[in-house]
Parts: C-alpha cells; sequence; structure tokens
C-alpha cells in the first residue's frame, strides 16, 4: 500500500449544459461525465451535469506539481477555451489526497500556482486521513 494517494481533477459543471456539448466547446474530450438526475449506484442522484478531466499522473506517491504537470499538459492546448463557457459554468480544480501512513506536505511551485491563478480557476484540498484504518479491518 501507498504511503498516500494524490489525484488532481479539473470541474466544469452545469445544471443546464450537458458534459457533450461542455466537450463541443472545449475541444476536449472529458475522462468521466456525470448528468443531472441520472440514476448511479450510490445516491445521491447528481444535481448537475458534471465534466471531469483527471491528471494522468501516478497518484500514489506523487507530488501536487507531478499532478499538475500531467494535467496541464492534457489542458494547455485548450485552456484559452474555458473563457468561452457561459457564466452559469462553475469550474474548480481539486487536489484529493488519501493519506494511508501519513500527510505529506502540499506544496505548489510557485510557477505553478501561476499558471493556476491565470485560468482564474479555484483551487480547493479534500484531504481524507485513513491512517490507521487499515489497521481496524478484521478480514485476513
Amino acid at each position: 500500500m501507498p504511503d498516500y494517494e494524490l489525484e488532481l481533477r479539473l470541474y466544469v459543471c452545469d445544471q443546464e449544459m450537458s458534459p457533450e456539448e461542455i466537450t463541443g466547446v472545449l475541444g476536449l474530450e472529458p475522462d468521466k461525465v456525470s448528468r443531472r438526475g441520472a440514476r448511479i449506484q450510490e445516491p445521491p442522484k447528481p444535481r448537475f451535469n458534471v465534466w471531469r478531466l483527471s491528471s494522468p499522473a501516478d497518484p500514489e506517491d506523487s507530488s501536487p506539481a507531478e499532478q499538475w504537470n500531467a494535467l496541464w499538459r492534457k489542458l494547455e492546448p485548450y485552456k484559452d477555451r474555458l473563457d468561452d463557457l457561459p457564466p452559469s459554468v462553475t469550474q474548480s480544480l481539486v487536489l484529493v489526497l488519501y493519506a494511508h501512513k501519513y500527510i505529506p506536505g502540499l506544496e505548489f511551485p510557485v510557477h505553478t500556482m501561476s499558471q493556476i491563478a491565470a485560468l482564474g480557476i479555484p483551487l480547493e484540498i479534500d484531504i481524507y486521513d485513513l491512517i490507521g484504518a487499515d489497521e481496524d479491518d478484521p478480514s485476513p
């Protein structure tokens, strides 16, 4: 088991604009979509249409910079098209940390912060402290 897993994702969400319409504006295929009101295995039903682009960097023991650089390589040729989305669309970058053995420092280099700031998209950091969770599992 890795010490931790780190994933970076770009979310584009809207109540009316479909994932296919978002793809049409951006010219970039998402890694995952969900549709407002769709039936899914785990509730709740999605309240928004969601278009997601994920960093292809290995999540095991990676750094925020590695996650960003891999996502940036996918996103950069299309970045100006984010401005073509209607104002109703919500965009966010989400860094997700699953800490299995310890919580690492989460540092972005200055040039990375400049790239993120230039996009004008908020950065959210979600930390899931799973330290010791596996020790409670009685299965062999």
